[in-house]
């Protein structure tokens, strides 16, 4: 059977045991920016001008991506750089409904996750084992988190064991999506991931902006589209425009693509650093996630790109020491591109708060504080891939602000939310006391929030206090004990590796310190496209070897 499978893979796909001259970077770049021009400015631009259904359309960029691989043999490439691109797509179809915040997506990512999976395994059984110790603790303790839901699902103290096993089902996909990564680039290349990472989220980077001036979402919620809400208008320079979640390209809304812009501007910044023209690129790009980050009225998301600026800086500093030499134009093109760009948002935020104009809101559910579930969407749905324009996807549902901001304060962050949330943290707290060993089990505390003096429908915006409800206390630990792991092995990438994997290896760890930091203040725990691309990202880091190739 073994060698059946191994003849199939050799003369099908023509794959054989020597992958990284199968995959290079190259080939990755080309067929990421073909899918991503499909799927992104081909399948909106059709849709507009035509009465097509978007799933035609969606099927119609799949054959002509499918036809492109063919005619070029880029097969195998193709279903790799796919993987990658299709992980920042909010495009799911529901299967499973569950009280709460639950819900039981299955996305697009899925159908090719598998086949690559697969691949990769193959791969994996026919050469030596190339993973580091922590790169196995990483994974090896996400897997017994997920194991510990699942138990926590059916032993916790919540009332829907359903909300717990979908939470459960749901870390079982980051599992597999943090194996595949891992082994992806164990043996490629990081470039073959990085890349199409990079693209896609520059991809709904830019029809975030063609959202932002038609105003509202172009209903193409098929592809990930969901809330079209509106915060109030914000003026940058002399273009005024909607601040809300509807700018958030396909990523679901303009707070998750924060999320993946925290994630990748800071690998974009340390890797513009070979050359001046490159820098330029990226300052270009950190210009661009600002001005997002400020039109998605986010507190949370700016605090973070404030942190994770400052800690890429303090990371080269310490870990590119024995290189400052050799790059020091580059290290300090950084510091002076870092430094434009804080100051930047410093003073085009304070202006935005005040002149902001807050519209009378029929849900206040989506305000620059609250933070909400699934990085803010504001609305259940039944079949989150026929929403209307009112409506939002995902596998969340209704979580209502913790409060109505004040309008026209003045202040660059808005702190009238802050006593909500210390209730929501007293309460996550007061449950771990009482139930230390699985928690309520899943998404079981905002079904229940109402005993704990929090609104009905409210999620805890606290990633790490929200697992602790979750799964108790070992869930947590299991939780945080697979982030150290991945971070403590990224740490001794950069300190060993050669010149751009060290640059890499910073750069990752300042997105994952920007992620966990705005998830300590959200619920982008919730949102599935987040949590894939953090976990793939950090299957990068773990998977990257420390000599160069």
């Amino acid at each position: 059977m073994n060698g059946t499978l191994s003849q199939w893979y050799r003369d099908v796909l023509g794959i054989n045991t020597d992958l990284p001259k199968i995959i290079t970077s190259n080939k990755a770049l080309k067929t990421n920016f073909v899918l991503t021009f499909l799927l992104v400015f081909f399948v909106p631009a059709a849709f507009i001008t035509s009465d097509l259904s978007p799933l035609l359309l969606i099927g119609i960029s799949g054959l002509m991506y499918f036809l492109y691989l063919l005619a070029t043999n880029q097969i195998v490439t193709g279903l790799g750089s796919s993987f990658f691109v299709l992980l920042t797509f909010n495009a799911n179809i529901p299967l499973i409904a569950s009280p709460g915040i639950g819900q039981g997506n299955l996305y697009l990512f899925d159908l090719i996750l598998l086949p690559v999976f697969g691949v990769l395994i193959y791969w994996h059984s026919q050469t030596a084992d190339q993973l580091s110790d922590l790169s196995r603790v990483t994974v090896a303790t996400l897997f017994l988190f997920a194991i510990w839901s699942m138990v926590s699902a059916v032993f916790g103290a919540g009332s829907s064991t359903v909300a717990g096993v979908i939470f459960s089902l749901e870390q079982f996909r980051f599992l597999f999506i943090l194996i595949t990564a891992t082994l992806y680039v164990t043996y490629t290349n990081p470039k073959c991931a990085i890349y199409p990472l990079l693209v896609a989220v520059a991809g709904h980077s830019f029809f975030a902006f063609a959202q932002a001036y038609h105003g509202t979402i172009f209903g193409l919620s098929y592809l990930g589209e969901t809330s079209s809400y509106h915060i109030g208008s914000i003026t940058i320079g002399p273009v005024a425009y909607q601040a809300g979640q509807h700018t958030g390209g396909f990523a679901g809304s303009s707070r998750v693509l924060v999320g993946l812009l925290i994630l990748c501007m800071p690998i974009l910044l340390a890797l513009s650093l070979d050359s001046r023209r490159r820098s330029i690129l990226g300052l270009f790009g950190a210009s661009i996630a600002g001005i997002l980050v400020l039109m998605a009225d986010t507190d949370a998301g700016l605090g973070a790109f404030f942190l994770e600026a400052i800690v890429l800086v303090v990371l080269f500093g310490t870990l590119y020491r024995k290189k400052l030499f050799q790059r020091g134009v580059s290290i300090t093109t950084l510091v002076v591109i870092v430094n434009i760009v804080l100051r930047e948002w410093t003073r085009i935020a304070t202006k935005i708060k005040q002149i902001t104009i807050r519209n009378e809101r029929e849900d206040p559910a989506t305000t620059s504080s609250s933070e909400l579930a699934d990085g803010g969407e504001s609305k259940p749905s039944n079949n989150s891939s026929e929403v209307s324009v009112e409506g939002v996807s995902n596998n969340s549902s209704n979580v209502p602000e913790p409060s109505t901001p004040k309008a026209g304060s003045g202040n660059v962050v808005d702190t009238s939310t802050l006593g909500i949330r210390l209730k929501q943290y007293n309460s996550a707290l007061d449950i771990g006391g009482d139930y230390p060993a699985f928690g309520l089990g899943g998404n079981n505390f905002n079904i229940i929030a109402t005993k704990y003096g929090v609104p009905d429908g409210m999620a805890i915006h606290n990633t790490f206090l929200s697992y602790l409800v979750a799964t108790g206390i070992p869930g947590l630990l299991l939780f945080l004990t697979s982030i150290s792991a991945a971070i403590l092995q990224i740490v001794y990438t950069a300190y060993v590796a050669s010149e751009f994997r060290c640059r890499l290896a910073i750069g990752i760890l300042a997105g994952i310190a920007g992620f966990l930091a705005m998830s300590f203040w959200t619920t982008l725990y919730n949102n599935t496209t987040a949590m894939v691309t953090f976990w793939a990202i950090c299957g990068i880091g773990i998977g990257m070897k420390t000599e160069s190739k």
